[in-house]
Order: C-alpha cells, then sequence, then structure tokens
C-alpha cells in the first residue's frame, strides 16, 4: 500500500467503545473512510493476514496447536475422558502465556484483525473444550488471552468474543492470486472442525458479502438521485430497484448454495457449537485482569450470527424496513416483538467500528427514497419496482428460515431423540412454545424472530 493510504495510516483509536463522545462526524464521508471498498464492499480488498509478527508467534502457536490436537467440545454427549484431558493440557499452556502488550499491532488494521480473530479463536477454544460449570457459575477467560483481547477489541471497535467478521470477513484466501476478488475466486479457512462444512459454511458467507457489493452501488446511485427528485430520477430509480431485486435473488441462491456442500449434522455437532458465547447461557465469562468496569459491559455477549453481516442491515435501512412495530401477522405470533429490535440494535456492535458507522450514517441521512415511493401513485413503475425489491427480501428471509429450520431445528430434534433413545426413553412430542426456544447463536429465539422479521419485511 503506499504510505498515504488510509490503512497506512496509524490507526485511531476514536471509535473505542471507551470513547463514544470522541467520535468524529462521519456523516459527509466516503466509503473508504467506513472500511467499504467499491470492489469488495464490507470485506477487506486484499486476502486478510495469515500470520502476525515474530512477537506475537506465541498467540499463532496456541492456536496451531488447539487445531492440530483435534480439540473437542466438551459438553458433547461423545466426547470422551481422554479428550477433556487432552483438552485441559492445552488449556494450561493457555493460562501459562505471557500477557502480550499490543502496542505495536496498534499501526496496522491488518494486524489487528489479525490479533482479534486469532485471541478470539483461542478463547473460544478455551471455553469450549472443557466441561462448562453449572449455570449461575461464571467462566473465566485467563489474563493472557482476555487483556490483549480487550484492548484490541477497542482499537477496531468490535466486541471482545468471536464475531461474523472473524469467521468471515477477514476469514478468506484467494483461490487463484492472479485473479481479483469475486464471488468465484474465495476460498474460507476452517477454525475450528477443520471439516469441508465448515469451510462451506464461511465460503458462501463470504460470497454473499461479495455479490451484495453491487447492492451498495445501486443504494449510492439511488440515494445520489433521490436527492434531485425530479421525473428523470424517478425513472432512474426504478431502473436502480429492479436491478436491487436481482441482486437479492443472488444473494438468496447463494445461500441456498449451502446445502451443496454443508452437512447439517456436522454442522450443527462439529461446528455451531464453538460459536457459543455467554448471553442466553446462564453463565457470565469473567475476562481476568481487566478493570472491573470493562469486564462487565462484556460479561454477556453472543457468538457470531448472521444478524451481524452489515450488508444485511443495509438492505433493511434503504428500504425502510421497520423491524421496531409492525402490526399482528398471521405468520408469525407476536412472542418476542418488543425484544426483536433490541437484538439487531444489539447485533451492531458485533460489528467493526467503521461498519457500525457506516449503518447508522445510512439510518440518520433521512434518505429520500422510500418517501419519494410513497409520492407516487398506486401502480406506477416506481412502486412497483419499490414492491418487487422489497419482496425479494422477503423472499431472502423466507430461504433464511428454510435454511436454519434444516441446520438447527431438525438437527436439534434429531439429537435430542437419540438422546432419549439412548437413555431406553419413549419419544416426546415438542409442543409449540418449546420449539419456539430453540435459540441461535445470537441468544435470541431462533424461529419467532426470523419470522418476525419476515413479518415486518
Amino acid at each position: 500500500l503506499p504510505p498515504n493510504h488510509f490503512l497506512s495510516l496509524p490507526r485511531p483509536t476514536l471509535l473505542s467503545p471507551s470513547a463514544p463522545a470522541t467520535a468524529p462526524d462521519v456523516s459527509t464521508l466516503a466509503g473508504a473512510d467506513y472500511d467499504v471498498d467499491v470492489r469488495t464492499g464490507f470485506m477487506p480488498p486484499s486476502p486478510p493476514v495469515t500470520r502476525l509478527p515474530a512477537g506475537y508467534e506465541h498467540w499463532e502457536r496456541t492456536l496451531d496447536a488447539a487445531l492440530s490436537a483435534g480439540l473437542k467440545v466438551g459438553d458433547k454427549r461423545s466426547t470422551t475422558p481422554e479428550d477433556l484431558e487432552r483438552a485441559e493440557r492445552w488449556r494450561a499452556t493457555v493460562r501459562q502465556m505471557q500477557t502480550l502488550d499490543v502496542a505495536s499491532l496498534r499501526s496496522s488494521i491488518l494486524l489487528l484483525r489479525r490479533a482479534h480473530q486469532v485471541l478470539a479463536c483461542i478463547m473460544h477454544f478455551y471455553v469450549h473444550s472443557a466441561l462448562p460449570p453449572p449455570p449461575g457459575e461464571t467462566v473465566r477467560i485467563p489474563a493472557p488471552v482476555a487483556v490483549p483481547l480487550l484492548a484490541v477489541s477497542h482499537e477496531l471497535g468490535l466486541t471482545p468474543i468471536l464475531t461474523y467478521a472473524d469467521t468471515v470477513l477477514w476469514n478468506w484466501t484467494l483461490l487463484d492470486p492472479a485473479r481479483p476478488v469475486a464471488v468465484d475466486n474465495v476460498a474460507c479457512g476452517s477454525l475450528f472442525s477443520r471439516t469441508p462444512s465448515e469451510e462451506h459454511f464461511y465460503t458462501v458467507s463470504a460470497q454473499i458479502e461479495l455479490r451484495g457489493v453491487e447492492a451498495l452501488d445501486i443504494m449510492r446511485s439511488s440515494l445520489d438521485e433521490a436527492f434531485v427528485g425530479d421525473a428523470l430520477a424517478v425513472r432512474r430509480i426504478s431502473a436502480y430497484l429492479d436491478r436491487l431485486a436481482v441482486v437479492v435473488d443472488d444473494v438468496t441462491r447463494l445461500m441456498l448454495s449451502m446445502f451443496d456442500g454443508c452437512e447439517p449434522a456436522v454442522f450443527f455437532n462439529d461446528v455451531r457449537p464453538w460459536f457459543r458465547g455467554s448471553a442466553g447461557s446462564g453463565r457470565q465469562w469473567v475476562y481476568e485482569g481487566v478493570p472491573t468496569g470493562e469486564a462487565e459491559a462484556v460479561a454477556d455477549l453472543s457468538g457470531p450470527s448472521a444478524g451481524q453481516s452489515t450488508i444485511v442491515h443495509a438492505l433493511d435501512v434503504f428500504l425502510g424496513v421497520d423491524h421496531t412495530t409492525h402490526g399482528p401477522s398471521s405468520a408469525a405470533p407476536q412472542t418476542s416483538l418488543r425484544s426483536a429490535p433490541t437484538f439487531l440494535e444489539q447485533m451492531e456492535k458485533y460489528m467493526p467500528g467503521p461498519h457500525q458507522a457506516f449503518i447508522h450514517n445510512l439510518a440518520s441521512s433521512a434518505h429520500p427514497v422510500r418517501p419519494l415511493v410513497l409520492l407516487q401513485p398506486a401502480g406506477s413503475p416506481l412502486r412497483t419496482s419499490y414492491d418487487a425489491a422489497v419482496l425479494a427480501l422477503k423472499r431472502f428471509r423466507d430461504a433464511h428460515i428454510r435454511i436454519v429450520t434444516v441446520y438447527i431445528v431438525s438437527q436439534r430434534a434429531r439429537a435430542e431423540r437419540e438422546e432419549r433413545e439412548a437413555r431406553g426413553e419413549t419419544a416426546v412430542v415438542r409442543g409449540k412454545g418449546e420449539k419456539a426456544d430453540i435459540r441461535g447463536t445470537g441468544g435470541t429465539q431462533l424461529v419467532p424472530f426470523l419470522k418476525e422479521t419476515r413479518a415486518a419485511t
């Protein structure tokens, strides 16, 4: 990168959660200032760093050791005492690590991203490879991981836990280095199970991000036209919205390609358990060596979730989809409408700081696309095009519910049936309320929440 490139400049800490009052006014900044690239969107324009400098090699070796040891989730039924003993030997090495200062990483956002990814993965391996304590007790994160993870997270404006950015945005390579970043030229590394299913899961998510780049360009062009608001602008916005519907349908098809390489049983049993955060577990995570106030603020966090994808939030904001209130829907009982907006707002803090600023700017700019649509008569081309774009987003949410049903709801039912059979118990029919209590990695009631976001759309 040239010396004056924004990624080469010293990383400011103004977006740190500890200093929100000093955050700069970003209402007029270019996309690059939000870490949004015109070619790759919310993903970096070049492959992420895959190894930290020599001074932090011990973190890398510790993660390598976890991967090579083939650690298993501690509370998994198939985990043996030998597995737990092997995990405890590795966990002891984590507790014995030196607590490193992250000062020399602050000059490079690329190194900060890699540091966050490595430390968060070590933490999740450390927590989930052991038997969990009883509900109500705490899970302690050793200071050699907790202290630098909090420091790096502050620099990135990100939460100190594994996020969507770690597993997708900063976790990819090029299939062909001679070709540019594209939907058909990315592959993702597998961080936990090292299975083809896990790699495919991340790759599909990265492909969705890259296909969404055109949607960002459409939003930008539409907003420019909407500020003019004349008859020509209305015709152009109509064409842009028609194109947006095509892009969203392409994103939906990519999401459904999950079935082509990610086995539902492998995802549910071998991949997803590593994602769990402290939210909804009944056990707070205590970050040792961290000041009390900061430790309390991060004691109850969610794991990585599709709800942390900035492109999906941007589509909602641009089209004016309101998840805060909507009327009764026969498609979705109103079981948690009051908690839904809180959850969506909470997911923003799991995005990198510049991406949070992007969403806040988009939401606060009072953009005139939807009001312009509402000024048009029923059946007009602009209204028809707008409706087509919103219905495409509804189809995306239909597909998401289908994915969740196959990969989580059905797999949980299967796991419970196998556990009952192993105990010699008869089958039990799960009630409607019990089905609703299946929770996502974000900690929310999964099925009702997804149905309500679809109803709002």
